[in-house]
């Protein structure tokens, strides 16, 4: 009896019409995702303020050193500690999010793109905002007077205050509000509803530093939607970090200045 060699069948394969189709890739992050991130950024702001108190509690125990946080100019550089620790511990929030659970590659994800126009006409063009930005605050009554220009009264509050305002502030800051909640706004939404919840937000947390005055809220609000505005039409978010890094280093230049010759002059940040 002779067996019929064996001869391997092609594997099936499916009609170019079929309705199988592989699985979207996912590659922006939700709306879950942003609450995660709102309730995180909520709970870890108090989590490390009171763990920094706690700190400053054991240190008076165990070694006779205790910080008098509430007196000046020891308030400052314990808000400003504070701030960047949170700061630091929010941005490891956004690198697990975009990094390891999406696995998206994370400076491309978060906007940090080639910009298609010099930079420098970003940085002209946040001098040019913070000049219109002071003067519409002295046309609307933006108050003179409020715990953050408390603060700058103490001449080395400026200076590092100036450090944070513009350097470390504003690359922070448009990493969360123009790169991590942008841009599945703008996915989702649109680049207009993008700019105004994103710059809803921006004004929000400034509120304590200048005594919830509304004046200054409605100039943070323009401010931020400057920035986002850059965001959404270039792209990138260079031209919003560079415009935002000019835009506070004028008033921080001013500021210097005023105090060096003994006058008041006071801007939002």
């Amino acid at each position: 009896m002779e067996l019929e060699p064996f001869e391997p069948q092609p594997s099936p394969t499916l009609p170019e019409d079929s309705s199988v189709q592989a699985p979207a890739r996912r590659d922006m992050w939700s709306y879950w995702d942003l609450g995660g991130f709102v309730v995180f950024a909520l709970l870890s702001m108090i989590l490390v303020s009171l763990g920094a108190l706690a700190f400053n509690a054991a240190l008076g125990s165990f070694w006779g050193i205790r910080i008098p946080v509430a007196a000046p100019p020891y308030d400052l550089y314990w808000a400003l500690g504070v701030q960047t620790l949170w700061s630091a511990v929010v941005f490891v929030f956004v690198y697990y999010v975009v990094a390891i659970k999406y696995r998206l590659p994370l400076g491309e994800a978060l906007g940090f793109l080639p910009s298609r126009v010099p930079l420098a006409w970003f940085a002209l063009l946040g001098l040019v905002l913070s000049v219109v930005i002071a003067g519409t605050g002295q046309l609307i009554g933006a108050p003179h007077e409020t715990p953050l220009t408390e603060m700058l009264k103490d001449p080395n509050a400026v200076w590092v205050i100036g450090v944070f305002a513009v350097l470390l502030g504003p690359l922070f800051e448009e990493i969360i509000f123009r790169g991590f909640l942008f841009r599945p706004l703008e996915r989702s939404l649109g680049g207009v509803a993008a700019i105004v919840i994103t710059s809803a937000i921006f004004a929000a947390p400034h509120g304590a530093q200048y005594g919830w005055a509304w004046q200054i809220l409605v100039l943070l609000f323009a401010a931020g939607a400057s920035f986002g505005f850059v965001r959404w039409k270039s792209g990138s978010l260079w031209p919003a970090i560079v415009m935002h890094m000019a835009y506070n280093g004028l008033q921080v230049g001013v500021l210097i200045i005023s105090q060096l010759l003994g006058i008041d002059v006071n801007a939002p940040q």
